[in-house]
């Protein structure tokens, strides 16, 4: 049986940030296991992009995390030479009365991040927006999009570099904790021996949980859908910011036309799925009627006919926030249950737990400690 320091589960947009700041520490010996191939399209690094904003609505306690990561996407693109992280500016539309909105005011208050509403005058330089009622835009300068297949790729073969191995194409059966300390990882053709476990599998981490855990998670469908653009030049990187609107009755994000082509936009919303392999990819039909409906109703010259989409799994937590830290049944080290917010902080929460896991640093984030759900 090999035995390794530490084996990390999962190397998508969690994992793989986690292998390499690991894997470059030179603390012990990496192996991560992963059940398909890195950056495989039916989980949820697939869709080609993931939206970045710095400011957020979610609340102060995630502020340590996202600067981290923008912090780490800015180091990614200058080890790599590549913009895996494209800084575009984040727009956020909504009415000043909307709760997200409020959220957001109220967090970017508290944490100092550079947001500010933007005069009519302002407002004007996105004509692609067409503003109802009394919509207002906020603008996060330091919002944009992260390439989910570069970030998650490179990484991974930057952790290899770094000394990690990897294994491919083998799903990860049962974790078993030793009388003696450490680990017992058993997969589908072989058996490790591991001083430590970090579970990062998204919506497949939840087999590997405590039965007491698993119990507060649920994975869930995400649908994307891509859209024609009668005038493709307006909706450039340059000149399209990445977007999330709450106007009445459209609740939408978006990116924009990357490929020159077409743009991103889906529903905020991620409904149960029975099984993370079993996902629906088709959009139904109420999907279809709302989704063109918002984009009719909130784009000047975005065509409104899907011509594209997509759906991937993710997994949720009962109070939407993420698990990191120690599974209370079983001890493993789990950084998962983003409930749809992992990709953009993915890399932050790479070298927090790298760090935390080594002794060389906490991970900041115990208000996502899985302890709390049994707390009396």
């Amino acid at each position: 049986m090999k035995s390794v320091d530490w084996v990390v589960i999962g190397l998508g947009s969690v994992g793989s940030q986690i292998i390499r700041h690991l894997a470059e520490k030179n603390a012990g010996t990496v192996l991560g296991i992963e059940q398909f191939s890195p950056a495989y399209t039916r989980t949820a690094v697939g869709g080609d992009t993931r939206l970045f904003r710095y400011a957020l609505p979610e609340g102060p306690q995630y502020h340590r995390i996202i600067s981290e990561s923008l912090d780490q996407w800015n180091a990614l693109n200058e080890r790599t030479g590549r913009a895996i992280y494209e800084q575009t500016g984040c727009l956020y539309i909504g009415s000043e009365e909307n709760s997200y909105i409020q959220g957001l005011l109220s967090s970017t208050t508290k944490t100092g991040a550079a947001a500010e509403r933007l005069s009519d005058t302002d407002a004007r330089r996105y004509p692609q927006h067409r503003l109802i009622d009394d919509d207002i835009i906020i603008y996060d300068p330091l919002g944009g999009f992260i390439r989910t297949d570069s970030a998650v790729q490179s990484s991974v073969a930057l952790a290899v570099e770094a000394g990690a191995e990897v294994i491919k194409h083998d799903p990860v059966q049962r974790i078993t904790r030793s009388r003696s300390g450490g680990y017992t990882v058993t997969t589908a053709t072989s058996v490790f021996a591991a001083g430590d476990v970090i579970i990062a599998a998204g919506s497949w981490s939840g087999t590997l949980l405590s039965p007491e855990l698993r119990v507060f998670t649920e994975p869930r469908r995400t649908a994307l859908m891509w859209f024609g653009l009668s005038d493709p030049d307006a909706y450039t990187p340059d000149r399209f910011p990445v977007f999330k609107r709450v106007t009445e009755g459209i609740d939408i994000y978006g990116a924009p036309a990357t490929d020159g082509a077409m743009i991103k936009i889906a529903l905020s919303e991620a409904r149960a799925t029975a099984s993370p392999d079993d996902v629906r990819q088709s959009l139904d039909a109420d999907e279809l009627y709302r989704v063109t409906r918002a984009v009719a109703e909130g784009f000047t010259t975005v065509i409104p006919d899907v011509v594209r989409s997509d759906a991937f799994p993710e997994l949720y937590t009962a109070d939407y926030q993420p698990l990191i830290g120690r599974d209370p049944g079983t001890g493993a080290y789990l950084a998962t249950g983003f409930s749809g917010k992992g990709f953009k902080m993915s890399s932050g929460v790479g070298k927090l737990v790298a760090d935390a896991i080594t002794g060389s640093g906490d991970d900041g984030v115990r208000f996502a400690d899985p302890a709390r759900f049994f707390v009396d």
